[in-house]
């Protein structure tokens, strides 16, 4: 009698530990999601960086009713020709 009682004491001490590791296990899961979650919406939010930059606007013209093209590097492509 005395072994089956030691028996059942290990076994419910076993199935205590365990249940509490797998409530932290899932615990961990589910903060492991959310912080990917927070993530996720702060990467695709609008940053005020962009809000704070000045566009400059330049008026170019062709001449003779074609396409002209202003570039980053200050020139300006008049139907594909600098």
């Amino acid at each position: 009698m005395n072994e089956n009682s030691l028996a059942l004491e290990l076994l419910k001490q076993v199935k205590s530990d365990s249940r509490k590791w797998f409530i932290a296990f899932i615990t961990t899961l589910i903060l492991f999601f959310i912080s990917n979650l927070v993530w996720l919406y702060a990467w695709t939010m609008p940053s005020d960086s962009y809000s704070t930059y000045d566009e400059e606007t330049y008026d170019v013209d062709a001449g003779d009713g074609g396409n002209a093209v202003y570039n980053d590097e200050g020139e300006v492509n008049i139907d594909g020709e600098n």
